[in-house]
């Protein structure tokens, strides 16, 4: 196939993707939860920013590294890649390793964590994504694993007390295929299985999907309490950063309770609560929480984003806005299920190649030189009743 008739932007990439699978896997892939508002909200965010361009500057080169890496983006951990690939997350952590772009590995990966890092030529995934499950003991020795595999920051997700309500999957009946399993927990005797499972095969028996089933499940006890014993554990081995964040006084409560080392800006994808905001609608208050209300340098207290990123102008201005790192969830998946490695490595060239276009066209030659100067917006589309700060 010549270039010219490869995917040539992701949404290329994502209809090839949905088009060359069953319905399961295109609702697990696309699905958000309820009504979709926030997945939607997701999208619609970047498009209350415009971009003004800067005219007469030498573009002739533009330096897109950042922090070492090849590009300020990295893959977001997303679970079960083995629906979209056999070699699943193994295809992922070379093509993480070929561009030189971080990766994340979730704990509901289809690979074992061991496994990645010897697929990536030993090279650890840069976070670790974990649920801190019923069992603390499960969970301990999960991050004991992540810390002699090399894993230097553990990326917990908050977001998910319980599991949003996802019709779709229900509708498609969800099921993890017999060829499949979780790899980081296989042989285990009390295994950690898909809650999004759990609550379809619940349904199919007729019982109700409020009470779990095994003390590894979520757990929606969790508090600032659980992140300190997190820390306890760790002991300074591991950074500590928080996925889940959407406010600014969460935001602040991370910097004075969590003590963390770092916050992703993150609604799950859109797959839980809905009818919350888009993620980059919640940056702007959420940077100058951390910035100016608390004075956190970026090396003091990083804040990452996902959430809707398809096009190297999502990149622009969500860098603009204040977000020191861009990571893309979805995107990845699409890019497995078109073509394995070297899809995930199209996707990443695409992004990279509209990100050099968007920043030579605004007049800017390095990722440190993107800021709010270069956006124009109407004003936020959202305004809090009521604050706390």
């Amino acid at each position: 196939m010549s270039k010219i008739d490869e995917p040539q932007t992701l949404a290329d990439l994502e209809k090839l993707a949905l088009s060359s699978t069953n319905y399961m896997n295109s609702s697990y892939w696309t699905t958000g939860s309820e009504r979709d508002i926030t997945l939607s909200n997701n999208f619609s965010a970047f498009d209350v920013y415009t971009i003004k361009p800067r005219v007469l500057v030498d573009v002739s080169t533009c330096d897109l590294s950042w922090n070492g890496w090849s590009l300020p983006v990295g893959y977001a951990p997303s679970g079960s890649q083995g629906l979209a690939h056999a070699d699943g997350e193994l295809a992922t952590a070379r093509a993480a390793r070929a561009k030189n772009i971080p990766m994340v590995l979730s704990s509901y990966s289809s690979q074992a964590l061991e496994d990645v890092v010897e697929a990536a030529g030993n090279q650890a995934p840069e976070f670790l994504q974990l649920y801190i499950f019923r069992d603390r003991k499960t969970t301990a020795e999960f991050v004991e694993r992540a810390y002699r595999a090399g894993v230097k920051a553990l990326l917990v997700t908050v977001d998910t007390p319980v599991l949003g309500k996802r019709p779709k999957l229900v509708k498609s009946k969800y099921k993890l295929p017999n060829h499949l399993d979780y790899g980081n927990f296989r042989g285990t005797p009390n295994a950690v299985r898909d809650p999004i499972q759990l609550i379809n095969d619940k349904l199919e028996l007729g019982k109700d999907t409020t009470e779990t089933l095994s003390q590894n499940e979520l757990d929606a006890s969790l508090t600032w309490e659980d992140i300190s014993w997190l820390k306890s554990i760790t002991k300074g081995k591991m950074e500590i950063w928080l996925k889940g964040i959407l406010t600014a006084e969460d935001t602040i409560k991370a910097i004075e309770n969590g003590g963390v080392d770092g916050i992703w800006v993150s609604n799950h994808g859109g797959r839980q609560l809905d009818s919350a905001p888009g993620t980059l609608d919640m940056l702007p208050e959420i940077v100058h929480a951390a910035r100016v209300i608390k004075g956190k340098t970026p090396k003091e207290f990083g804040i990452h984003i996902d959430g809707g990123v398809r096009t190297g102008s999502d990149i622009f201005k969500a860098i603009a806005l204040g977000a020191d790192f861009v990571w893309v969830g979805r995107p990845v998946i699409y890019g497995l299920s078109y073509d394995g490695q070297r899809g995930v490595e199209l996707m990443t060239d695409i992004l990279a190649n509209e990100l050099r276009i968007t920043m030579q066209l605004s007049g800017v030659t390095h990722i440190k030189d993107i800021g709010p100067e270069y956006l124009l917006t109407w004003g936020p589309r959202f305004f809090p009743l009521k604050s706390n700060l």
